[in-house]
């Protein structure tokens, strides 16, 4: 209530990113990626209802569908249909699944894209426009994609970008640097004025050598002879390694700072991209006084760090510091924010620190907004971290809120609305990778406790090989345990490791445990920054000897997947004879049907009048199995994913995805709905 349609888009990037769980299971980037290699898609799930299209003719609804999609720009290849009921379109960028309900006025739509993926919000939009749907619904699934497809714009995440935004090329020459310091620079700067709470605030840049450019400094106009804006530098006195007296650097820095208390306290710190790693170190032991950040700090502020150097990890460690151990003005922000143009295949990254702003949120949409009127400006945010809560003691609530506070009606309404009209699971699978050989004796880490988040590995030794593949591993303390292949790490020693990996790292000095971790900076003598996943948030600094990589290096290659589109059809035929053609089914004809054209794989689709199968090879190690049945039965289901994988048995699955498929925005089963009611 109280939201409007525009207010709501402008949080639509900040919903997508944190329901999408395959964002941290597939690497995409804003990139063009070798055609060999493509093995990325996005399938949108679309309910069309309350339709005007005539579903009286299947080959007036082919003629419908296949001109709205030329008329994007996608490519048609071949299509099969069965009845009035189920068309398979085939493209060259994919593929369109669409079933048909005349008596519910409904279409089920499955679009799936490998390439041009610039295009599949509009192609969404055409198909909704080619029906007439009046109501739809619809969500994305990160699927596998083709190799060997001609250029392929892979997104981080889906766009409502026009078809038309340019994309990187590989004929630009313009640098890096030139881009965003020349072109965008004072732009980027100056939009994060929305997150400040003054109107004339107090600005702090800190700045490289005296004797260098400061850009940072320039973007603000900054007048050493008039200084008409609340603007001060602070010059490097840490470059390199060249800083003996640490100490006189930071009482240097902290008499910079206190200058700027004739004109307020600080509201904005900004840290220069040619700023040295060792001016952050002395910043952090100048705000690890608590005194110092009372002193100096206005409740709300600000930190802003840009950086054109991927490598430069230690503004955004230093921001997550302040998040998570300086003693900051409650809520605190930490977000990452990445800056790309169609002149150069570079980015901009921006660490953001946020302190006491409670519509930081808002506050950065309105600056990305403002960033996409910029001709081929690309905006990215990798993530958004906030603080602990701050504790509030002896609350005295001016109003307790119950159940019978809220009005339930169009929840309750929407909820019986709800009509499952069948059953779809989507599966994946990858070769299976073969971990490196364990012997009887070999020194381990094993995974003691179990657990999605927090892990703790402990060493020990392996003492019998079982016949199922599990193994028998004692402890240092004497306990044995039966483990799984998985949950064992060989014993190794790190050669080196880099920022952002996940690793083992031991956590205390009378203790061989090992918990996982992400490294978040290299430093200097072997040693690492390392958030430790523990359960507690710790950060603490560790070195080289105490870590190994947290996945290990396969044993062997990797095994040659041994498909082709012929035993593809064959092992989908096999799955449906085996568990769907039951008596009811036996005298119907099914169709099966190959289509290839589009890149190394191929598509095979399986037609009948209770559901549909589709599978996909990507022509390399992976395989994508979309199944729908009118009858809602998992352990069907499952059971046709087992038998469809058994000619395939260097396959192994990786992900599943179930849901229904109706009308009413469906998204309970039949069963569910009994279950609740």
């Amino acid at each position: 209530p109280g939201v409007t349609k525009t207010d709501s888009q402008k949080f639509e990037s900040w919903w997508n990113y944190h329901r999408n769980v395959h964002h941290k299971l597939k690497g995409r980037k804003a990139a063009t990626v070798d055609a060999s290699d493509n093995t990325q898609g996005i399938m949108t799930v679309l309910e069309a209802e309350d339709i005007s299209l005539s579903m009286n003719s299947m080959t007036d609804i082919k003629d419908t569908i296949t001109k709205s999609l030329q008329q994007v720009g996608l490519t048609i290849l071949s299509s099969s249909s069965f009845e009035t009921k189920v068309l398979t379109i085939a493209l060259k960028e994919g593929y369109v699944m669409i079933r048909c309900w005349s008596e519910h006025k409904y279409i089920a739509f499955d679009l799936v894209l490998w390439s041009s993926l610039d295009k599949l919000d509009i192609a969404k939009s055409a198909l909704v426009d080619a029906v007439g749907a009046k109501s739809i619904s619809s969500y994305n699934i990160v699927l596998g994609g083709m190799r060997g497809v001609e250029k392929v714009e892979i997104a981080k995440y889906p766009t409502t970008m026009d078809s038309n935004t340019p994309t990187c090329s590989s004929d630009d020459t313009t640098t890096e640097t030139a881009f965003a310091i020349n072109d965008n620079y004072d732009v980027l700067l100056r939009e994060m004025d929305t997150l400040l709470q003054s109107n004339n605030p107090v600005t702090i840049v800190f700045c490289p050598e005296k004797d260098k450019p400061c850009h940072s400094l320039e973007s603000l106009k900054y007048d050493e002879t008039s200084k008409t804006e609340k603007v001060f530098p602070v010059w490097s006195c840490a470059s390199g390694d060249s800083m003996e007296v640490e100490g006189a650097c930071e009482k240097t820095t902290l008499d910079a700072m206190k200058s700027a208390l004739a004109s307020g306290k600080i509201n904005r710190i900004i840290i220069d991209p040619e700023t040295p790693r060792k001016m952050g170190h002395v910043l952090r032991e100048v705000l690890e006084k608590g005194r110092v950040q009372k002193q100096v700090l206005a409740e709300h502020y600000v930190v802003l760090a840009p950086a054109f150097d991927s490598d430069e990890t230690w503004r955004s460690a230093l921001c997550e510091w302040l998040r998570t151990d300086a003693k900051t003005t409650y809520p605190v922000y930490h977000a990452e924010v990445l800056f790309s143009t169609s002149k150069s295949p570079g980015k901009l990254g921006m660490s953001i620190f946020s302190a006491g702003d409670i519509d930081f949120f808002s506050h950065l949409a309105e600056a990305i907004e403002q960033y996409t009127t910029l001709p081929g400006l690309v905006v990215e945010i990798p993530s958004i971290q906030g603080g602990k809560h701050e504790y509030m003691e002896d609350v005295d609530p001016s109003h307790a809120a119950s159940e019978s506070s809220y009005d339930k009606t169009p929840a309750e309404s929407q909820w019986a609305s709800q009509n499952s009209l069948g059953m779809q699971t989507v599966t994946q699978f990858e070769i299976k990778i073969p971990p490196a050989p364990l012997r009887v004796g070999d020194k381990v880490l094993a995974q003691y406790f179990d657990h999605p988040l927090v892990g703790r590995w402990s060493p020990g030794t392996v003492r019998s090989l079982e016949k199922d593949g599990s193994f028998d591993v004692e402890y240092v303390s004497g306990i044995v345990q039966y483990l799984e292949r998985d949950s064992i790490r060989k014993w190794d020693i790190a050669r080196d490791i880099s920022a952002s990996e996940i690793v083992l790292v031991r956590h205390g000095e009378d203790s061989d445990d090992r918990y996982v971790g992400k490294v978040l900076e290299k430093l200097p003598n072997n040693e690492y920054k390392v958030h430790v996943h523990n359960g507690q948030g710790l950060v603490i600094t560790a070195k080289l000897e105490d870590m190994m990589k947290r996945f290990e290096e396969p044993g062997d290659k990797i095994p040659q997947p041994g498909i082709s589109c012929t035993i593809l059809k064959e092992m989908l035929q096999t799955a449906i004879v085996s568990e769907v053609y039951d008596t009811t089914l036996q005298d119907e004809k099914l169709n099966v049907e190959i289509h290839d054209g589009a890149g190394d794989g191929c598509v095979v689709t399986a037609l009948w009048s209770q559901g549909n199968a589709i599978a996909i090879w990507d022509g390399g190690h992976h395989i994508d199995l979309n199944v729908f049945t009118m009858e809602e039965d998992d352990e069907m289901h499952e059971e046709f994913g087992k038998t469809f994988l058994e000619m395939a048995s260097s396959f192994e699955i990786v992900m599943v995805n179930e849901q229904p498929r109706g009308t009413g925005r469906v998204v309970n089963f039949k069963n569910e709905m009994k279950s609740v009611a």
